[in-house]
């Protein structure tokens, strides 16, 4: 099978799109939803990607099952399985609900995120792309001043490049349960979502470049509620 990766090298153009797609799923934001998304492409979850690296998987199944349980009384099932983020878009956002009406198996998600941690960005990348973000979003009028940004930036101790989580409001707007793993590993293991959504640059190896061994296939332990 011919090895695919993620473009990183993406144009204003494509990164615009990828914002303009953001805002078409998520049209109720506010500025620390637009860093933690952009966050989020660039660096992944940091703060679980820790957690999860220390094999701790029974409760963090029990999360997800929790989480799946929560979507069903809410009646929340969205269409897409995983969705673009950022603009380097390393990571990507996976919605449990179809992943697992889908059959795929919750072990292999907490498996992805126990390696997407080898796989975070620049932060020096990170703080051009937030510069482009926000002239982008001031220039739209969407109620966002640059004095907003400047605030925005004071309050979270920008230069820091914190971890935040989405805001509040985000959180009741849009209540599906989420994962986020690395996007190369994601498709690596499920080449079929390679096409949907849009938004992804994905290239093929030069010809003659050698093909990574396949790793040692993991039996998972089944849980009460897992899909085989």
């Amino acid at each position: 099978m011919i090895h695919k990766e993620i473009d990183e090298n993406r144009t204003r153009e494509e990164k615009i799109s990828s914002l303009n797609r953001f805002i078409e799923l998520h049209p109720l934001v506010e500025i620390q939803d637009l860093y933690k998304w952009l966050y989020y492409g660039e660096f992944g979850e940091i703060v679980i990607q820790e957690f999860y690296s220390e094999k701790k998987t029974a409760p963090v199944l029990h999360s997800m099952l929790e989480g799946l349980r929560s979507d069903s009384d809410l009646n929340l099932a969205p269409e897409r399985v995983w969705e673009p983020l950022g603009f380097s878009q390393r990571y990507l956002m996976v919605y449990l609900t179809p992943y697992y009406n889908l059959e795929y198996p919750l072990m292999r998600v907490v498996n992805l995120i126990q390696r997407s941690s080898a796989f975070q960005g620049y932060r020096m990348r990170f703080k051009l792309d937030w510069i482009l973000l926000k002239d982008e979003i001031v220039s739209r009028n969407m109620g966002f001043s640059k004095q907003d940004f400047i605030n925005f930036e004071d309050r979270i101790q920008f230069h820091q490049l914190p971890e935040l989580d989405f805001s509040d409001s985000f959180k009741v707007n849009y209540p599906a349960t989420t994962r986020i793993v690395a996007t190369k590993l994601f498709f690596e293991y499920f080449p079929e979502f390679s096409q949907e959504p849009k938004g992804f640059t994905l290239l093929e190896d030069e010809a003659g470049s050698s093909v990574p061994e396949e790793e040692e296939e993991i039996v998972y332990p089944r849980w009460e509620g897992e899909a085989l």
